[in-house]
């Protein structure tokens, strides 16, 4: 915390690198040669493509800084949701946890944003509601408060970069907070799903990319109770656009016969 330069008080997605096509029995297959004739940015298209069937990711959403939030309304039914640290402020998520319908239980949003802009405007947004507290600041991964037990939910969407998140991450998992459930966007990155390791448990949403990764320690929650609530999405994948958060909130508050 010593290192924590707090600038005030008051949505973005990650790229992943694939390899290149390799050569077979130190020969170019045809394959490799129709390959190697393409232009670049369609070989690693297609790469990018092959890499994300063998790790079952989905096609990007068309709005990828939304796909977290079927997710976060989802939990709010699953566990009570009082106090949520944020790190990341955004439109589908701080206004989100503000929103009474989708949050009935919120007492309060504590926000880290590094982009000194967005977090004005979101904090506008939010049209003064006491429940947020907005944090300006230099370096989010360097300002994790050092006691975070004591909120139910924790949401790492910082930065647009990967190797920033992933320190986020680690700051988060070094403090081991119990009884608190961490939700990650962007999991699908794999640094950020090798920063969770450390953790007790991790369970991945892949309905939607970005996926969300959601770790724990102790029992704070199941890997059943998470898988039944993912297939409650899925059930709207094709149906609700990810950012339509009134038809979501309504979807998945109807309790499952």
């Amino acid at each position: 915390m010593a290192k924590c330069q707090l600038l005030g008080e008051s949505s973005r997605s990650l790229a992943d690198h694939v390899t290149g096509p390799k050569a077979i029995g130190g020969r170019l297959s045809v394959r490799s040669v129709i390959i190697r004739l393409m232009p670049r940015t369609t070989t690693r298209k297609l790469a990018r493509q092959a890499v994300d069937r063998a790790r079952r990711v989905r096609r990007r959403d068309e709005t990828p800084y939304a796909t977290h939030a079927p997710v976060l309304i989802a939990l709010a039914q699953v566990m009570r949701v009082r106090r949520v640290l944020e790190f990341g402020a955004g439109m589908y998520s701080t206004l989100l946890f503000l929103n009474r319908v989708a949050f009935p239980e919120l007492m309060e949003i504590v926000s880290y944003e590094d982009d000194a802009d967005w977090a004005k405007r979101v904090a506008l947004d939010a049209a003064g509601d006491d429940r947020l507290s907005m944090r300006t600041v230099a370096s989010v991964p360097e300002c994790v408060p050092d006691t975070i037990d004591d909120f139910d939910l924790i949401l790492i969407d910082d930065s647009s970069s990967a190797t920033i998140r992933t320190r986020t991450v680690l700051s988060v998992a070094n403090r081991r907070p119990i009884n608190t459930l961490v939700a990650i966007h962007d999991y699908e990155l794999r640094e950020l799903a090798l920063a969770t390791r450390s953790f007790d448990h991790v369970y991945c949403f892949r309905t939607f990319t970005p996926q969300v990764g959601v770790a724990w320690f102790g029992d704070a929650m199941s890997k059943r109770l998470l898988s039944q609530t993912e297939s409650r999405i899925a059930r709207h994948r094709t149906s609700l656009p990810v950012a339509d958060i009134a038809r979501w909130t309504t979807a998945l508050h109807r309790q499952p016969k």
